[in-house]
């Protein structure tokens, strides 16, 4: 989902929102100051969660994440 993206860039969450401990089966791909779980992937099957809107323009590269998502 982020190929091609450095490796740290900005996103856009919602205040207070955060998942607060992972669920079975899955590991972090992103993180942030204040959501340590700001983008999951299962270990065994092609599920993602992410924890930001990558669809709002202060996303910056949200584009190329929902393309990546879609197309990789």
């Amino acid at each position: 989902m982020f190929e091609g993206l450095e490796s740290s860039f900005q996103v856009w969450m919602s205040h207070g929102d955060k998942l607060s401990a992972l669920p079975k089966g899955f590991f972090d791909i992103g993180a942030t100051k204040n959501a340590e779980h700001a983008a999951i992937a299962s270990e065994t099957s092609a599920m993602y969660g992410i924890q930001f809107h990558p669809e709002s323009v202060l996303t910056p590269q949200g584009k190329e994440i929902i393309k990546n998502f879609l197309n990789d």
